[in-house]
């Protein structure tokens, strides 16, 4: 279930309409893939980022083409620049789950959602996600732990995928006042 899906049927929660649909759907049925065909770790990675704001996504891995420019094969070293990058994607990732539902709010004539109708459920899914997705990367900073491997963000990975797939449909929404 993609952050904008997860913000309609929280959105449609709050009109006491009943959801649209629960669980995730990789992309790969969304593009009409075979998902057989793929591996654990790439159905996780398909599912996990369903959660994060498609215009997170995008910029993140922009900005971090930017500022890891590939010239002869290799790549340079930026540790501080990672970081800066990685907490300024992380704190932006439920501000964006926040707007993209208040302007479905504000399209439907409602409220801005504040307080108790805020959807916190949205917004730490997709900042969990986001935290776990960036450690499957490349270029990620946490490579700089020694405890870091590409196993361990892999395991991580097909755990929380998993657990959020789970525990997704057991969060309900308060209707809009």
């Amino acid at each position: 279930m993609s952050i904008s899906s997860m913000m309609d049927v929280a959105y449609q929660r709050r009109q006491d309409v009943e959801p649209r649909g629960r669980g995730i759907s990789s992309l790969g049925e969304a593009t009409g893939e075979n998902p057989e065909t793929k591996s654990p770790v790439t159905t996780a990675l398909e599912a996990i980022v369903t959660y994060i704001p498609t215009e997170i996504v995008a910029t993140y891995v922009a900005v971090v083409a930017v500022i890891h420019p590939t010239i002869a094969g290799t790549t340079t070293e930026a540790p501080v620049a990672d970081w800066i990058v990685f907490l300024a994607f992380l704190v932006l990732t439920p501000i964006t789950a926040w707007l993209v539902y208040a302007a479905k709010c504000l399209n439907a004539g409602k409220q801005l959602p504040t307080g108790a109708a805020l959807p916190l459920w949205e917004m730490s899914a997709a900042t969990v996600a986001f935290v776990v997705w960036a450690a499957t990367l490349p270029e990620t900073p946490l490579g700089g732990f020694p405890w870091y491997t590409s196993g361990l963000a892999a395991i991580l990975l097909l755990i929380v995928s998993m657990v959020l797939g789970l525990i997704a449909p057991l969060f309900t929404q308060r209707p809009l006042p």
